[in-house]
C-alpha cells in the first residue's frame, strides 16, 4: 500500500476517499478494456491454433513456438532493410538528382511493362481486323508469287504495293511483337533493372517489384535529397550483414539452415509463430488484469471499511464504486 493511501486510511479527509474512488474507476475502465482485448485475443489464439493445424506437415519443421517467432522476426527484418537497401541502390544506379524524379522513372517504368503485356494480351485475343488484314495480304503475296513463277515473272510487279501494305501494318507499333520491342527498349532506356526474362509471368514479377520498390522510394523520401554517401552506403551493408548473421543464428538454434527455408517451411514457422505470439499476448493480458484486480480490490476494501466507520457503507455489502461514491456523497452533506 503507498504511503498516500496509508494517510488516507488514517485521515477522514474527503479529498483522499475521492481520489481513491478515482482511482478505482480508473482501475475498472482498464479493466473493461482488457476484458475486450482478452476476447479478441481468445478468438485469435483459436484462429492461429487452427491455422497451425493445417499447416503441419510431415516434412515441415518442428520447432518450438518462442523460436519460430526469433526466426521470423529476423527474416523480416532482413527482408526489410533488403528493400530499402534495393531501394537505395535504385537511386543510385538510376542517376537521379531527386526522389520525386526516381518515382516518376518508376512509374514511366511500369507503365512500359504495362504496355508489353498488354500487347500480349490483345494478339492472343480472338481474330480481329488487323489480323484479318495480315492473313489476307500474306495470302495475295503467295497467290501473286504462284502466279509469278507459273505464268511470268513480271506478276512480281504486284508485290510492291503488296509488300507496302503489310509493312505499313507492321511499321505502325499496331503489330504486338514490335510494340512489345518498342515498349522493351523504351523500359531499357529508363536505366532500371530489367526483368530476369521477357516472358509474361517474369514481366508481371518485375511490375510488382516495381511497386514495391516505388512504396520504399516513398518512405525514403522523407531523406534530404543527395544524402546518399558512401558512409550511408557502408552503414546500410552493415545492417544488412547484422540482420543475415541474426537470420543465421536464429536458424542454428534449431538445426537449420537459409537452404532449407522453402515457402511451406516458412509457413509452417509462421503459423507456428503467429500461435506462440496469440498465446503470449492473451497471457500477458491476463496478467495485466490480475494486476488491476488486485490494486481495485485493496482499494475498494480500503474504501468500504472507511465507509463503515462513518456508517455510511451500503448495508448490503455493495463495495461497487458507485456505491461507494454514493457513500461518500452522503458524508460530503452532512
Amino acid at each position: 500500500m503507498s504511503s498516500e493511501h496509508r494517510r488516507c486510511e488514517e485521515s477522514a479527509d474527503l479529498r483522499c476517499e475521492e481520489s481513491k474512488l478515482a482511482e478505482l474507476r480508473g482501475h475498472e475502465e482498464r479493466l473493461e478494456a482488457l476484458r475486450g482485448r482478452r476476447t479478441d485475443l481468445e478468438v485469435e489464439r483459436i484462429v492461429a491454433r487452427a491455422a497451425l493445424r493445417s499447416s503441419r506437415t510431415g516434412s515441415g519443421p518442428s520447432v518450438a513456438g518462442a523460436d519460430a517467432a526469433a526466426i521470423v522476426d529476423a527474416l523480416d527484418r532482413l527482408r526489410r532493410l533488403d528493400s530499402q537497401h534495393s531501394a537505395h541502390i535504385a537511386f543510385i544506379e538510376a542517376g537521379v538528382r531527386s526522389h520525386d524524379e526516381l518515382l516518376e522513372r518508376l512509374r514511366a517504368g511500369d507503365d512500359a511493362l504495362g504496355t508489353w503485356l498488354e500487347a500480349g494480351r490483345e494478339d492472343s485475343g480472338t481474330w480481329s481486323s488487323r489480323r484479318i488484314a495480315k492473313q489476307a495480304l500474306f495470302a495475295v503475296c503467295l497467290a501473286v508469287l504462284g502466279l509469278a513463277v507459273m505464268i511470268h515473272l513480271a506478276f512480281l510487279v504486284l508485290l510492291v504495293p503488296l509488300g507496302g501494305a503489310m509493312s505499313f501494318l507492321l511499321w505502325t507499333g499496331q503489330d504486338h511483337s514490335w510494340r512489345r520491342l518498342g515498349a522493351r527498349r523504351r523500359f531499357e532506356r529508363l536505366r532500371l533493372e530489367s526483368p530476369a526474362a521477357w516472358t509474361e509471368a517474369a514481366v508481371r514479377e518485375r511490375r510488382s517489384g516495381l511497386t514495391r520498390l516505388a512504396e520504399q522510394i516513398r518512405a525514403r523520401a522523407s531523406t534530404p535529397d543527395g544524402e546518399d554517401s558512401d558512409a550511408e552506403r557502408e552503414r546500410v551493408h552493415a545492417e544488412l550483414d547484422e540482420a543475415r548473421a541474426e537470420l543465421q543464428a536464429a536458424l542454428a538454434t534449431v538445426s537449420l539452415d537459409e537452404g532449407r527455408l522453402d515457402e511451406p517451411a516458412e509457413a509452417a514457422l509462421r503459423s507456428t509463430a503467429r500461435a506462440h505470439r496469440a498465446e503470449q499476448a492473451l497471457r500477458g493480458v491476463v496478467d495485466e488484469m490480475a494486476g488491476e484486480q488486485e490494486g481495485a480490490g485493496t482499494i475498494r476494501e480500503t474504501l468500504y471499511r472507511s465507509l463503515a466507520r462513518e456508517g455510511e457503507a451500503a448495508r448490503d455489502g455493495d463495495a461497487s464504486a458507485d456505491a461507494l461514491g454514493a457513500g461518500i456523497e452522503r458524508i460530503r452533506r452532512r
